[in-house]
């Protein structure tokens, strides 16, 4: 009965997750459109430029939120055994120190958020805008994520609860919302700043909103008044994974970010501009395989309370497949679909290569895969084994990309060296440390599903570009359409046909059998 219900639970999280970036992800697809397209009329080509400039800042910001430490992901793990005890004294004491971190971190972004504001135009090369103008738009990002940390403690306890859906609920409107507004504003005004202020408005609504469920959800845990904090054996333990999350969250910023800052400071903000209509396109399809995992880890964290290693095992394959399914089909879908995509959103004008679409795909196939690692690490709080692995990927990855930058002014070079970088370090360590510790067995069984997996997506991959070239001139919207048939067809063949007699596949049929019947 209760595993049953961890997969409910975890059902119900993924899809209210999956709804969520859906309606986010077409939120954005709009009101980028309209942001170039509003832009550009004011001076050619100032939409693409704004839109580097973003880039710029949202990465610049990436590195600024290292000062949270990923206290929003990896302390979560220190939720669930009060929970699973109901022990509400406990709860509220790891409450009330998250409370007390993100105070301090709020102040951190802050100071140097506002030292920032006067040196970020020296990242955006051949930009038409003035210093001071870069600046103090920089500085209103820099005031969205502190809108983000209010009340990140009550976020935490719901996500840690397995009620993330009422998370994501509230994002879903809070996102219609500020599409509505931030698009409204563009066609009248046509002005930055108040695109800006919408954001960060809408951002601190957000977050009064997870208040109110909150208070809703756990009366008792609101009405403690109490200031006392975990023990200090626990904040020592706390202290020793946040040090060692620093270093993980170095190597998560660098694999995503500092690529986007070398393109913007050396191949210049236009290019960067161009860049980042990609990355919106790749980065919402990565945050909804990111949440739907989100999703599944409270859950599988729950399970491994069970102490069931084996049983735990068995799982995991699940997972891993459904990863493969998900990674692959992901990215067979960006290598085919993602240049007409382009071409009609913002106009063919603002395409970069072929090759750039290539990379882009791969990149995103290899991260997605690791997704399954991520929900163990995550789920155990299992960082310090492997702490000082990302300063290693972090100077493999920021050598590379800026020398090939320097050398070549190619910006597929940059996104080669985003992936070598990945592939060489993190890519076979985290499994190994993840089976050392927690499954207590050989990683070899992981490696070689891994090479089959990459093999059949390679497949996959092929296949659907040599029928996307047997495929007649059509206009955009028939093109993305029959290619979009391609990519699905192929994708899943490979996923499914050579799979249809393992237990995952039948575990995985079975579990969408009993949804549909009882949505029935």
């Amino acid at each position: 009965m209760k595993t049953q219900q961890r997969t409910q639970k975890a059902m119900k999280n993924a899809f209210f997750s999956i709804l969520s970036y859906v309606i986010l992800t077409i939120s954005t697809l709009i009101t980028r459109w309209v942001f170039v397209a509003q832009f550009d009329t004011v001076a050619s080509g100032l939409g693409t430029e704004l839109s580097g400039v973003e880039s710029l800042f949202k990465s610049v910001i990436s590195m600024l939120a290292l000062a949270e430490l990923g206290i929003g992901t990896g302390l979560v793990y220190l939720l669930y055994k009060p929970i699973a005890r109901d022990d509400k004294a406990e709860i509220h004491r790891i409450l009330n120190f998250y409370k007390r971190a993100y105070t301090l971190i709020a102040a951190i972004v802050m100071s140097i958020g506002l030292v920032m504001a006067f040196v970020i135009h020296r990242l955006a090369k051949d930009t038409t805008l003035s210093p001071w103008y870069i600046g103090a738009t920089f500085f209103l990002y820099t005031l969205d994520t502190l809108a983000s940390y209010l009340f990140a403690h009550q976020r935490a306890m719901l996500i840690a609860d397995q009620k993330n859906y009422l998370n994501n609920i509230n994002e879903v409107g809070m996102n219609f919302l500020t599409m509505v507004l931030q698009v409204t504003f563009l066609v009248l005004t046509k002005n930055f700043v108040v695109y800006i202020l919408i954001r960060v408005a809408c951002r601190a609504v957000a977050a009064l909103l997870i208040h109110r469920n909150f208070k809703r959800m756990y009366p008792e845990l609101n009405a403690m008044r109490g200031r006392e904090s975990i023990s200090g054996e626990q904040r020592r333990s706390v202290f020793a994974t946040l040090y060692a999350m620093l270093f993980h969250k170095i190597g998560g910023v660098a694999s995503h970010k500092a690529g986007i800052l070398i393109i913007s400071g050396v191949l210049g903000t236009v290019v960067n501009g161009m860049y980042s209509y990609y990355l919106t396109v790749t980065d919402a399809v990565t945050a909804l395989v990111t949440q739907t995992f989100s999703g599944i880890t409270a859950s599988f964290g729950d399970y491994l309370t069970g102490g069931d290693t084996e049983a735990a095992h068995e799982k995991f394959n699940i997972l891993y497949y459904f990863n493969f399914i998900i990674s692959c089909v992901c990215s067979t879908a960006l290598l085919l679909l993602i240049q007409p995509f382009i071409g009609m959103w913002v106009g063919a004008e603002n395409r970069l290569s072929g090759g750039v679409a290539l990379l882009v795909a791969v990149y995103f196939y290899i991260y997605s895969l690791r997704r399954v690692i991520f929900v163990v690490r995550d789920s155990t709080g299992l960082y310090r084994p492997d702490r000082y692995m990302p300063l290693f990927e972090t100077v493999l990855n920021v050598g590379l990309s800026l020398t090939l930058a320097l050398t070549t002014g190619r910006i597929e070079f940059v996104l080669l060296a985003n992936i070598v970088s990945m592939a060489a370090i993190p890519l076979w360590i985290q499994p190994c440390i993840v089976y050392k510790h927690v499954f207590k067995r050989s990683p070899a069984g992981y490696f070689k599903r891994y090479l089959l997996y990459a093999v059949l997506t390679a497949v996959g991959m092929a296949g659907g570009t040599l029928l996307c070239g047997l495929l007649p001139a059509m206009g955009a919207v028939p093109t993305l359409l029959c290619r979009a048939v391609v990519s699905v067809v192929c994708a899943g063949a490979v996923c499914i046909l050579p799979f249809i007699r393992t237990a995952e596949f039948r575990y995985l049929l079975q579990l969408l059998q009993s949804m549909i019947k009882r949505k029935r």
